[in-house]
């Protein structure tokens, strides 16, 4: 199990500067997608995970990223990448694999992929106001976002036979999605998406998901 805040889990025997860090924190959805890279193209063993604070003076992800995102990863000759999918492109390129970011020239899964993006960045608004105390919530904040998430459930459960069996960007983000779909008390998805709760339910028992839930 990962430690907490600024402590580290060292996964790797070489020198710290050969080392990749991790800054993320224990519920980004997408630096749950980016350790989900780091286990499926087999890069367990080259990376520290570091747990930080946002949206505190004591972000330790301020010292390497201005902006403060998580996921933030610190490449091998420290660098400072901030966008999962720019993340999990760099450690594709680390390996021999070619299929976990996909290819410029590939229109269908762009698509795809814009409207999974969209779903879970919408589903992260969700649920952040949700967390709110009830007298600072947006009523219509929460309105648009439980429209746009009933919206992009019904899109994918229509395509289910259609969505990516492996584990890749896409397919890891769109489960990662619905993961925190399902920490909304109010929202019961799989009800009405079979095909879609399906597809989850078996692309959630990859050895490379179930081990970094």
């Amino acid at each position: 199990m990962a430690r907490c805040q600024s402590e580290t889990r060292s996964k790797a025997g070489g020198r710290a500067n050969m080392t990749m860090k991790l800054l993320t924190t224990i519920t980004s959805p997408y630096g749950r997608v980016a350790r989900i890279a780091l286990s499926e193209l087999g890069l367990d063993d080259e990376y520290e995970l570091m747990l930080v604070k946002t949206r505190t003076p004591q972000n330790e992800t301020t010292r390497y990223n201005p902006t403060g995102k998580v996921p933030t990863l610190l490449t091998r000759d420290g660098a400072a990448l901030s966008e999962a999918r720019l993340i999990c492109y760099y450690l594709q390129r680390l390996t021999s694999r070619t299929d976990f970011v996909s290819d410029a020239g590939d229109f269908d899964s762009h698509l795809l992929e814009g409207v999974v993006t969209g779903f879970i960045d919408g589903v992260s608004v969700w649920l952040r106001e949700i967390k709110r105390p009830e007298d600072d919530r947006s009523e219509d904040i929460l309105r648009q976002e439980r429209e746009r998430a009933t919206r992009c459930v019904e899109w994918f459960n229509e395509r289910a036979s259609a969505l990516p069996t492996r584990v890749d960007f896409c397919s890891t983000t769109l489960l990662v999605a619905l993961e925190n779909l399902n920490k909304i008390d109010s929202n019961r998805w799989q009800d009405e998406a079979p095909a879609l709760d399906a597809w989850a339910q078996a692309l959630s028992r990859k050895p490379s998901i179930a081990g970094t839930a």
